[in-house]
């Protein structure tokens, strides 16, 4: 898998000029060939979580496959409905931010069993995005800080999460930390 995402990753520049080729000259059905085309080679791993959208779904499979620690056990909820009003940049930026955060976190918690609980929802007008994981505090009671990067994800979370205006929520209880993310749908 590593191999295949590195062969991926060298030609995808190339790959996009020439998708912004056949859209600049209204090669409509091209593009859309050569979109799928992409899609189904960048989805060489084994797909496991289905949410019903396809960048939610790309980020869960590589990231949970290839980010956690074998003994962090990770559960899936739920499912997305059609998401028109969020760019899937934006969309990518805010998940993929928190599943790292959780990763992240929940790798280097001070538990037996460490632990990351993904769930979705989706209602008439907003979706969420619900992430729970395991976390250890510092004694003056924050999260462990070591990382000088830290703090970049949830401000990118938070400004995308303010362009639509939507809502973010962290809840601390225990040994669980958990961020909520609601956007319209």
């Amino acid at each position: 898998m590593d191999v295949e995402l590195r062969k991926f990753r060298h030609d995808i520049k190339n790959h996009f000029m020439c998708m912004e080729y056949l859209y600049h000259n209204e090669k409509k059905e091209e593009l859309d060939q050569y979109f799928h085309d992409l899609q189904d080679a960048f989805l060489f791993q084994e797909k496991i979580y289905a949410t019903g959208n396809v960048i939610i779904d790309a980020i869960l499979n590589h990231d949970l496959h290839s980010s956690c620690h074998e003994n962090v056990k990770s559960t899936v909820y739920g499912n997305l409905p059609e998401i028109k009003s969020v760019a899937a940049m934006d969309l990518c930026t805010v998940f993929s931010n928190m599943l790292s955060n959780a990763i992240a976190s929940a790798n280097k918690a001070e538990v037996e069993e460490a632990q990351i609980m993904i769930r979705f929802y989706g209602g008439e007008r907003f979706f969420s995005m619900v992430i729970s994981n395991s976390f250890t505090e510092n004694e003056d009671g924050r999260k462990k800080k070591k990382d000088r990067n830290h703090g970049y994800g949830l401000y990118n979370i938070r400004n995308t999460v303010d362009k639509y205006k939507g809502n973010f929520e962290q809840l601390i209880e225990g040994d669980m930390i958990t961020t909520t993310v609601y956007l319209p749908i």
